[in-house]
């Protein structure tokens, strides 16, 4: 008697859960969507390295194509207020970074997925040789140097229009002979936390 009990719950339950996986398989979802994000990272560089660890801030724009693939651009700045290098002969400096990037998204479940991308494009570095408010955005010489990387993260619906997501990234940096630092020491493994929102841009 009370082993049909128990199957007869065991049915009933995972009747209930066919049906609410079935629901959200059916849930009509756009073909296009507009995704646009906006994301704090926290940088670590090599133990060895001349930069220092820095916090930064950026954006994003995502073109998401069936839910699946997505192409899109993303742009990062540092964001710490005097000199990203140590024992340096200018006043401060900065590193931004420009990307084309490219990835897939995976559903977990009605609330979740997941995020995992790839980022080609270059980085730029600026710094300020004279003396003078450290807030001031006048840098006095900049260089360039190509980059590369990859980046996951898990994403969470707050609504059907934001998200925020958790994820982790890895950049290297390619030689310029023109750059006034190591490239080496710009190689970096970040964290970051996001908040992204969505609009369809297609049924």
């Amino acid at each position: 008697m009370k082993t049909n009990y128990v199957i007869g719950w065991i049915l009933l339950l995972t009747s209930f859960g066919m049906t609410s996986l079935g629901a959200y398989a059916q849930e009509s979802k756009p073909g296009l969507v507009l995704n646009i994000g906006l994301t704090n990272g926290y940088n670590l560089t090599s133990g060895n390295s001349a930069v220092k660890n820095y916090y930064s801030i950026g954006g994003r724009i995502n073109l998401i194509f069936n839910d699946k693939w997505f192409v899109g651009y993303t742009q990062n700045g540092s964001i710490v207020p005097g000199n990203l290098v140590e024992n340096a002969d200018f006043e401060k400096s900065r590193i931004y970074e420009y990307a084309l990037s490219g990835g897939r998204k995976w559903n977990l479940g009605s609330q979740t997925y997941l995020r995992g991308n790839l980022n080609a494009g270059i980085s730029e570095f600026k710094v300020k040789t004279d003396s003078g408010s450290m807030w001031d955005e006048d840098f006095s010489d900049s260089s360039t140097s190509y980059l590369a990387g990859a980046e996951t993260a898990i994403g969470f619906k707050l609504n059907k229009y934001l998200a925020i997501e958790a994820g982790m990234y890895y950049r290297r940096y390619f030689k310029n002979d023109q750059l006034m630092i190591a490239t080496g020491d710009l190689n970096s493994l970040g964290v970051t936390l996001s908040l992204a929102g969505s609009l369809g841009l297609s049924k």
